[in-house]
């Protein structure tokens, strides 16, 4: 009786929210089913970039898809997602909240990425962006880079000169990479070295955790009234995993803030910054153990998972296109010589930053952004955005537009040297957004410098210090994508590598 009221109550406010629509003026889109929409196409439409495209192409480049109770609205334009972003920053700035899972993961929208736009957001990102994230900090911590390259690049010498094959044994590259970028982040975050099983579960533990958050929404999602009659085993599993990220992280909080009391913590860490922030006399923040949780697994998660993942990406690219390989060891030995590359050697290599573009290009960590919602009813690309709207920016139509790019389906590296890409850069210095694999405007991912800066400076040091081949017997590398919670390689890049130098 109670799930047929919650169901008869939700298609109510439904059908209210329909007839009240019908004096606005929302873009078009493709139709769907009664009171539902197209809630139940959007997992074949939202795991899979060309269905998304094709729908851009039918409905043009801004439509609705309507989800139960809630407008969907993808841009898939260049120009409106400028518009949108940064000429209208201020509106669009907002998050919605349609998950409880995700509403769940970051402690009542806690987070940096999913608060609404307000006071605790713009406190908690000030605050990274400040006292961790800004040039003098980031420089403070490159000591700690160079020891978790160095240990990488020895870790891999090691495995090159081994005779399990004539090329050498093949090396699970996503893993190893995974592990050296969490290795620097946790130092990062917490102020302290953990040791290689502590890294190892905590890494473990965070990715099952966003996996199991950030898989398929369901019905409840979007019409809110069925949550208190729709609950899964995942709903559960969620608990037990966030009950587990608390075990393992809450211990790690606890021992930063007695080094922090000693004097003994590094105080370039996230954490050292927290806990400034938690003895400010802001009662509207009000930071508790249970938001340095959330705020120091977004760290980690966000920083380790693009970076591993676009470093996978450019060497199976590296690989794929030995051309690419050649050019990038010549630009190295010319600009730089025999001494291993460091990050003041970063801005001599212009190729090497055109490789990381084009990977970024042709493989972003997501296929749209994070939802964006309003604060304010507007007007985009001459179409009414209603308030309670929410709004995806479609990243691989406009990766991929060929108005933007010469032969899009090409890796290309070279587009970044010369013509119009020579001026793309990721944060629309130059006026035009058509580069944008961490968003764009005021939700701009905060980490962009220091994933960027990671993903040069390990491409560069890898290419400098091996050469990398496929597998002898394995098929030629596969760039299939599969979305997890970022766009990862379906099969796992595998490679072989031989030293360059002894």
């Amino acid at each position: 009786m109670v799930a047929f009221l919650a169901v008869a109550v939700a298609i109510l406010a439904a059908s209210l929210l329909l007839l009240s629509r019908r004096r606005t003026h929302l873009p078009p889109g493709p139709r769907g089913f009664p009171l539902l929409g197209n809630l139940l196409q959007m997992r074949s439409v939202l795991g899979s970039p060309m269905n998304l495209q094709n729908l851009a192409r039918q409905h043009g480049a801004i439509m609705t898809l309507r989800v139960g109770s809630v407008p969907l609205v993808v841009i898939s334009s260049s120009q409106l997602a400028h518009e949108a972003l940064i000429e209208k920053g201020s509106i669009f700035s907002s998050r919605p909240s349609l998950s409880e899972r995700q509403v769940r993961l970051s402690n009542d929208r806690r987070s940096i990425n999913a608060a609404p736009y307000g006071h605790h957001w713009r406190t908690v990102r000030r605050n990274m962006v400040s006292h961790v994230l800004s040039p003098h900090r980031v420089h403070a911590f490159e000591p700690a880079r160079q020891r978790v390259i160095s240990e990488l690049v020895e870790k891999l010498r090691q495995t090159s000169q081994r005779a399990d094959s004539p090329d050498g044994p093949a090396v699970p590259v996503l893993a190893t990479l995974r592990f050296t970028v969490f290795s620097l982040l946790s130092y990062m975050c917490f102020g302290q070295w953990l040791d290689k099983d502590a890294v190892n579960g905590v890494e473990r533990m965070l990715r099952h955790l966003i996996t199991s958050a950030g898989r398929g929404g369901r019905m409840s999602d979007f019409v809110p009234l069925l949550k208190i009659v729709q609950r899964s085993p995942r709903d559960l599993k969620l608990e037990e995993l966030v009950g587990e990220r608390r075990e393992l992280l809450l211990p790690l909080i606890q021992r930063a803030k007695l080094l922090a009391a000693e004097d003994k913590l590094d105080q370039n860490s996230y954490l050292s910054s927290l806990f400034s922030l938690q003895r400010q006399e802001d009662h509207q923040l009000k930071l508790t153990d249970e938001d340095l949780i959330v705020l120091c697994s977004e760290f980690l998660n966000a920083g380790a998972d693009t970076t591993a993942n676009t470093l996978e990406w450019s060497l199976a690219n590296v690989i794929k296109h030995p051309a690419v390989q050649k050019k990038l060891l010549e630009e190295i030995h010319s600009s730089v010589g025999d001494k291993p590359v460091t990050e003041k050697d970063i801005d001599k290599l212009v190729y090497l930053k055109a490789v990381v573009k084009e990977t970024l290009r042709k493989h972003p960590p997501g296929y749209t952004t994070l939802p964006h919602a309003v604060t304010e009813p507007c007007k985009l690309g001459g179409y009414d955005i209603p308030v309670h709207a929410t709004l995806l920016f479609n990243i691989y139509a406009i990766n991929n537009d060929p108005e933007l790019w010469t032969n899009p389906d090409e890796y290309k590296p070279e587009r970044f040297l010369e013509g119009p890409g020579a001026s793309a850069d990721f944060t629309a210095s130059s006026g035009v957004l058509n580069l944008i694999p961490f968003g764009a405007g005021r939700r701009i991912c905060p980490g962009l410098g220091l994933a960027t800066l990671h993903v040069h400076l390990v491409l560069a040091r890898l290419v400098q210090e091996f050469e990398w081949n496929t597998v002898p017997g394995d098929t030629a590398v596969d760039l299939t994508p599969i979305q997890e919670f970022t766009v990862v390689m379906k099969q796992p890049l595998r490679a072989t590598l031989k030293a360059r130098r002894l």
